[in-house]
Parts: structure tokens; sequence; C-alpha cells
């Protein structure tokens, strides 16, 4: 609410006009108000006390979404494109920062790509998600190069893994209809014809390339 105000957007739509001025006929999904969802006093009290994390799986591709009264929220992850490198190697890859993980990995086709030669190796203990079970690993180490924006190569740790996660889908349509102002935005992670897309680095540390789109 602050920021709107801030901003003199629309209480509607978030657009750049007056509330007055707006064409949306969109409602508050809670209230039905005429106001954005997000903004709704009532909302915010509902989802405090009933949101809760799930995930689900549609023609077989996971979706990460939270869910609350039954109705399904997109959470986007912090993914973006850019440039990874290896001395005159270069190959673009889909990153997803995790700033809840504790090492960086690429997968073993960006390395191949790259041509990557591991100088160590690091064990590691793993569990499954909800398991208490824990499996040693032990995994090739190298380092390779994130371009940033700026041109900046900026050296990452890596870990080579055979996979990283399943393929991600996109979801194009709520995009377009939901968040359209994102269409004035430079995006860290570029729209797309594609309907999914495969993880082909993780990095741990904070965020690099100003991401707007998770």
């Amino acid at each position: 609410m602050e920021i709107v105000k801030k901003r003199n957007l629309c209480f509607d739509c978030l657009g750049n006009h007056r509330i007055s001025e707006c064409r949306s006929k969109n409602t508050c999904r809670t209230c039905k108000r005429k106001h954005h969802t997000s903004l709704c006093h009532e909302s915010s009290s509902q989802n405090s006390q009933s949101q809760n994390i799930t995930s689900n799986t549609e023609n077989g591709t996971p979706i990460m979404h939270t869910s609350a009264k039954q109705e399904n929220f997109t959470v986007f992850l912090k993914t973006a494109i850019a440039p990874i490198w290896l001395h005159n190697q270069c190959a673009d890859a889909h990153i997803l920062f995790d700033e809840g993980a504790q090492r960086s990995f690429i997968t073993k086709e960006i390395a191949d790509k790259l041509n990557v030669k591991p100088d160590r190796q690091e064990t590691l203990n793993i569990s499954a998600f909800g398991y208490s079970d824990k499996n040693v690993r032990h995994m090739n180490k190298a380092t390779v190069y994130l371009e940033a924006d700026s041109g900046e190569k900026i050296p990452l740790q890596v870990l080579i893994v055979p996979t990283i996660a399943a393929p991600i889908q996109i979801n194009r349509r709520y995009i377009s209809q939901q968040l359209h102002y994102f269409k004035k935005l430079k995006l860290a992670h570029p729209l797309s014809e594609d309907n999914s897309f495969e993880i082909f680095v993780t990095h741990w540390s904070r965020p690099l390339l100003g991401c707007h789109q998770g």
C-alpha cells in the first residue's frame, strides 16, 4: 500500500493512472471490492493464518505455488539467463539463485560444453527432503565464471552434477494476463515461447544480476 501511494499507482490494476481512469473490470478476490487483492486488509489477515507452501504436478512437470483457501497463487522462482565462461568457451545457462543453499552447482551438460576439467573433489552428506538417511557423495569441483550485465566475470566454485531439477513450467498465460506490467521491465529471465526450461546452474549467494523475476 505504501508503494502504491508513493508512486501514485492505480489501486485496482497497479498501473500508472488513477483508479477513476482504470478500465480493468477485476475486483478483489477476497472482498470483491474495487482494489487489488494484494492491497486487501482481509486478505492479509486470512493469508497469514491459512497460507501454506505446496507443490503440484501438472503433466509430469513440477510447479511451485502457494495455496490459500483453495486458490492457487503462482510464485516465481528467482531465475536468470546469463553466459557462463571458462577460458574462451561460453554457454548461456538458466540459473537459479538459491539463497538457502550452501553450494553452487552446474550440470554435466554445461560443464562438457565448456570443457570443464575438475581440479578437486568434495565429499557431501546428502539427504532427500523429508528423509533423515544420508548418502555420501564424492563430487568433482571446478571454477567457472558468470558474466553479469556489466560485463564483469564473477568466479563461481561449482560442484558438477548430472542434473539439478526437473524442467520448470512457464505459465505465460498468467504472466500476460495478470502481470502485464512486466512488459516494461528488463527481466533477468526474459520470457520466451518455450513452455518450460531446465536449470543448468544454481548459485547459493545473493543475486548478482539484479533479478526482477523469479
